[in-house]
């Protein structure tokens, strides 16, 4: 029984992360062909991203309040019918990127409700025991989503087309919803007060922040690296030209294999997932922002690139780690908000 229900909640999350990065690349791309302006394409990730940022301390409350699973599903139709609208005025020719920017933007204010719920979900599925193992097999399918995406959206373009590559991303997140449809409910233990206002309960989640610095400390862990690796990996191309005279050619390459290092770890937490990991938590902090340092200064490119792969697993073996604990020590009814942050 939780065999097949995480075997679907995995799916489900390597088809819709591999349509979202297919989306990112995509999205940039078509942005890029409408303006010729690189200040464009930045608009356009703000519009992606800060969405997400403002809804988020709402749809923590929510995914503490209603049904999950529930709420992943109606999440997932939204993006879905999302992405087909702007698939469907591709096709009808009328289109332009304001409304590809403001379809970017429903988009990410719509995954701030998708990812508590998600995240949430993953507890109740495989139990405590199984957790970790869990945990890094997910982490591995989104870090497997990060090298398909661009691939995909390259692929798709290359041979399909923009509109045809657009319907593609609309199918991968349609297969996604398939997968959850196939799901059975999941209980869900929640203390919440239901008729407290929307402020209250953010209020309780700082209020419990502030009372449990072991959780504070945990969520600053994960958001830092995870925060700084987003620039890390924006900046790499200008890193590598100028330290170590590595052509744009390359980049795609080097990102592989920090990919391929990330899904490492998290394979490898996953077959030693019966393992106690709690003490390595800031030591591993402090590896992945030495192993970035390292990468920037060291002069030779089959150093570099070494650096590059142990990075990426560092960081998947902290993400997996830190997000297990962080499961073992909130309560379900407080899950849904602090896995918005």
């Amino acid at each position: 029984m939780r065999e097949s229900q995480y075997r679907l909640y995995w799916s489900a999350n390597l088809l819709s992360d591999t349509a979202q990065w297919t989306q990112l690349a995509l999205y940039a791309w078509i942005i890029f062909q409408f303006t010729d302006s690189p200040v464009f394409v930045a608009v356009y990730t703000v519009c992606r991203f800060l969405p997400k940022f403002v809804v988020s301390p709402i749809a923590g409350v929510l995914a503490d309040r209603v049904n999950r699973l529930s709420l992943l599903r109606v999440s997932q139709f939204t993006t879905f019918a999302l992405s087909l609208a702007l698939a469907l005025a591709f096709s009808l020719g009328v289109y332009n990127e304001w409304l590809l920017l403001g379809i970017s933007g429903l988009i990410g204010a719509n995954f701030a409700f998708d990812q508590p719920a998600r995240r949430s979900l993953l507890p109740a599925i495989v139990g405590r025991r199984d957790l970790l193992c869990a945990v890094s097999l997910d982490n591995s399918a989104f870090n497997l989503a990060v090298i398909l995406g661009p691939i995909s959206a390259a692929f798709l373009l290359g041979t399909g087309g923009t509109a045809a590559a657009l319907y593609a991303v609309a199918v991968l997140y349609a297969a996604a919803i398939v997968a959850l449809l196939f799901m059975q409910s999941i209980s869900q233990v929640s203390k919440v007060i239901q008729n407290a206002s929307v402020g209250t309960h953010i209020l309780d989640a700082f209020k419990y922040l502030r009372k449990t610095p072991k959780v504070s400390w945990l969520l600053l862990v994960s958001f830092l690296p995870g925060f700084s690796d987003r620039f890390f990996v924006l900046f790499l191309p200008l890193l590598t030209n100028e330290a170590l005279g590595i052509t744009n050619a390359s980049d795609d390459q080097m990102a592989l294999i920090r990919g391929l290092g990330a899904i490492s770890g998290g394979v490898m937490l996953a077959t030693w997932g019966q393992l106690d990991f709690r003490g390595i938590i800031t030591p591993l902090a402090l590896a992945c922002a030495a192993a970035s340092a390292l990468f920037i200064l060291t002069p030779w490119v089959a150093l570099s690139l070494a650096i590059l792969g142990a990075a990426g697993l560092l960081r998947a073996v902290l993400s997996s780690t830190a997000t297990t604990m962080l499961h073992t020590s909130i309560p379900d009814g407080l899950r849904g908000r602090m896995m918005s942050i």
